[in-house]
């Protein structure tokens, strides 16, 4: 028999409550969601070098290649600039 350890997960059974579970689907499928979101804001600034990424000094950040700074929108703030690009929040990153 394998020990119990919590920080495995599934401490309860799928089909426990409707709320645990659409929690556990939007843990398991968090990356999906980020591929999906950097997508969308490719498509809809234009910038095909736009990237999601994470770090633990602002969290998820938009990073732009310098030669497509220009299109960026008014959305997104500032906060960091590096030799080739700049990385960026959403306005709605914003006003939490």
């Amino acid at each position: 028999m394998i020990p119990f350890d919590p920080r495995h997960g599934h401490l309860f059974s799928l089909k426990f409550t409707r709320k645990l579970d659409v929690l556990r689907h939007t843990v398991e499928h968090s990356r999906d969601w980020i591929a999906q979101l950097e997508t969308q804001e490719r498509a809809k600034t234009g910038i095909p070098s736009l990237k999601i990424k994470f770090n633990q000094v602002f969290g998820f950040y938009i990073e732009v290649s310098k030669s497509n700074l220009h299109l960026v929108p008014e959305t997104y703030f500032r906060k960091q600039t590096l030799v080739n690009a700049e990385r960026f929040t959403h306005a709605r990153a914003q006003a939490t």
